[in-house]
Formats: C-alpha cells, structure tokens, sequence
C-alpha cells in the first residue's frame, strides 16, 4: 500500500528552540515526518521550514491546524507537485573499481557533478527530485557505494501569487 505524503512550508522567526517545538507538536501528535530542512529565508529574520508528512486527509488538516496555533509559526502553506518545484540534494561517494566508466555514466545519467575524485573513490552530488533520487539511489547501490547523504525535501511554489513570505514593516 503506497502511503500518502504531503509537503507543509512554515515561516517562523530565527531563533534557538523554534524548531525543537515544532518537532515536538509532530512526536506528541504521533505524525511521522518524512523529511525535514530548515534554513534562513531572504530576511534573516526568519527561517523557512519544509516539512514532507505521512498522512491522509485528515492527518494534512490537522498538521495545519495545529501549526497555524503555535505561536512561533507566521506563514504556512501546503505545496503540492502540481504547483510547485521540489528538490533534494544527495551527495554519493563510490569507491573505485572496474566499475569506474559505468559510475561516471551514472553520474551523467542523473546530471550530477564530481566534487571529488582520487585513485580510491569519487564523490558526486545530485540535485534533483525525491523520486529521481529514489532511483538513483536504488542504481547506486549497483555499484562499489560507499556512503550517502540526502538532504530533506526542499520547495518553492512556483507562482508570484504564492509567495511565502512575512511582511516585516521593520524591513
């Protein structure tokens, strides 16, 4: 059965805690987080954070409810793949054998770029769609991996209209 996931972007203020209790209302609401990444937004002021959520229906209208209570919380949207650009970044370190032509080949095939490369192994990062990062991962793992790093789900909607951000009259 394929579990439903949303994607949830909340603005709140750049300061220490804010994150740890938006954390803690999905443990103490039993809501699993699928991906999660935060980072200061244009105004320095704020941080946005994109949270990727499993959940149906009513698990999405309560995550917002929810969120829109805290007060930390300034701006929320749910972003959807029709209307809007998401990506993770996923870093991927091969050891090197026979294997090195098919590697960089695979590395081409996902449009990533080499970051690092020596006799024993090369480095590469990707950035790209959760499910094109699914299946890289997946082909990978052909081949002599050795580690892996993926990031959280990162959005933006993609029309003017949709802008999340916080009118600061102070800015």
């Amino acid at each position: 059965m394929m579990e439903n996931k949303f994607v949830v972007a909340v603005i709140v203020p750049n300061h220490f805690g804010v994150l740890y209790r938006l954390a803690g209302l999905f443990s103490k609401k039993c809501y699993n987080i699928e991906s999660i990444a935060a980072g200061v937004t244009e105004n320095p002021k704020y941080t946005r954070i994109t949270i990727q959520v499993t959940g149906d229906k009513y698990v999405k209208d309560q995550v917002v409810n929810q969120l829109k209570k805290m007060h930390d919380v300034e701006e929320i949207t749910v972003l959807d793949d029709a209307t809007s650009i998401m990506r993770e970044h996923l870093i991927i370190k091969f050891g090197i054998d026979n294997d090195k032509q098919q590697i960089l080949k695979l590395i081409s095939k996902y449009s990533g770029r080499i970051l690092y490369f020596d006799e024993y192994s090369i480095t590469a990062e990707f950035t790209i769609d959760k499910n094109s990062n699914d299946l890289l991962s997946t082909e990978a793992r052909q081949y002599n991996l050795l580690e892996s790093c993926r990031s959280g789900l990162i959005s933006l909607a993609n029309s003017y209209d949709n802008l999340l951000i916080v009118k600061d009259e102070n800015n």
